[in-house]
């Protein structure tokens, strides 16, 4: 931390890993607001996935990632590789108000 900013922003999970750490000197920096909760990282196949693997892959890889279970230590080891406790289901429609954002802040052009 050399002082060059007064304010900055990264994510939530990389803060709390940082303070676990002790890499946070939090008499010099300090949380003033933490975001509210929303769909933010996402997996996605590629378009040519069913015509290579099937018509059920998806469902196959789908089922895979939602069974991963913390409480099995091979499942844990994944789960926390990826800083995850468990994935859920989402839609496009999640991603409306990062996509409003990014349009508005002028980081993603249509």
């Amino acid at each position: 931390m050399a002082g060059t900013f007064d304010a900055g922003v990264l994510n939530e999970q990389v803060w709390k890993s940082r303070l676990a750490e002790g890499a946070v000197d939090t008499g010099r920096v300090k949380e003033i607001h933490v975001t509210e909760a929303y769909h933010d990282y996402h997996w996605v196949l590629h378009p040519d996935a069913v015509a290579r693997y099937g018509p059920d892959f998806v469902g196959k890889v789908q089922a895979s990632f939602y069974k991963l279970d913390p409480a099995t230590p091979e499942h844990k080891a994944i789960l926390d590789l990826l800083g995850a406790q468990k994935f859920i289901a989402t839609s496009n429609e999640n991603y409306a108000q990062i996509e409003e954002v990014g349009s508005e802040t002028g980081l993603i052009v249509k």
